[in-house]
């Protein structure tokens, strides 16, 4: 009974830090992929002697893919997310490289790459993981709490509903943080700089205990 009840408190905890609006988008989103997946793709796999609803159960596959990957990623904690994105950054990173020495063409240009039975391209993953690793080190180095920007702890629905009512309501804290902003950037982001940052934030994401 008190393992019943705690793994209970854990599940409400868990489903209460995530961002439900997020949540509806992406279920939308999958639902809306499958849709356009069953109408538009019947025709095409006819035509090149497939199964009508060969691209559509493919679409499928990858839709539960992405649902396990959604969990899986949500369940953990912010700093093993930011090694996780790291890892798999550098590893797309060296998958996008290899392309280039293969000899598989689609339509004049590679951006492919087939491993074990399975078509991928590895551009496709490096956004996400790039995403995060540069909101990390440009929230660590550059936001400062109550001066140009603000500081959110994940799961903290309270406090970030407070600070975006209190940008909403006043147009000159926009224009404050929008300035000070501008300031940041023009002196610290330049392309060396960046390249900089970069190469301290995987420093501690890989020398971080």
């Amino acid at each position: 009974m008190n393992l019943y009840n705690r793994n209970s408190k854990n599940i409400a905890k868990w489903w209460y830090s995530l961002d439900h609006n997020i949540i509806f988008s992406f279920i939308m989103l999958l639902l809306v992929g499958l849709i356009m997946s069953k109408s538009a793709s019947t025709n095409v796999a006819e035509k090149i002697g497939l199964d009508a609803l060969y691209f559509y159960h493919k679409h499928i596959l990858f839709v539960i893919l992405a649902i396990l990957a959604a969990l899986f990623f949500s369940l953990l904690k912010p700093h093993i997310i930011l090694r996780f994105s790291l890892l798999l950054l550098l590893l797309s990173l060296m998958l996008v490289v290899i392309i280039i020495f293969t000899e598989d063409h689609t339509k004049g240009a590679k951006r492919w790459l087939r491993i074990a039975g399975l078509t991928i391209q590895p551009s496709e993953f490096i956004k996400p993981f790039f995403i995060v690793i540069n909101a990390w080190f440009l929230s660590r180095k550059f936001v400062r709490d109550d001066i140009n920007g603000y500081i959110v702890n994940i799961g903290d629905a309270d406090n970030l509903e407070k600070k975006i009512t209190k940008l909403i309501i006043s147009p000159e804290i926009r224009k404050d943080f929008g300035k000070k902003v501008r300031q940041v950037a023009e002196s610290k982001l330049d392309l060396k700089i960046c390249a900089d940052l970069h190469e301290q934030a995987y420093q501690v994401l890989t020398n971080n205990d």
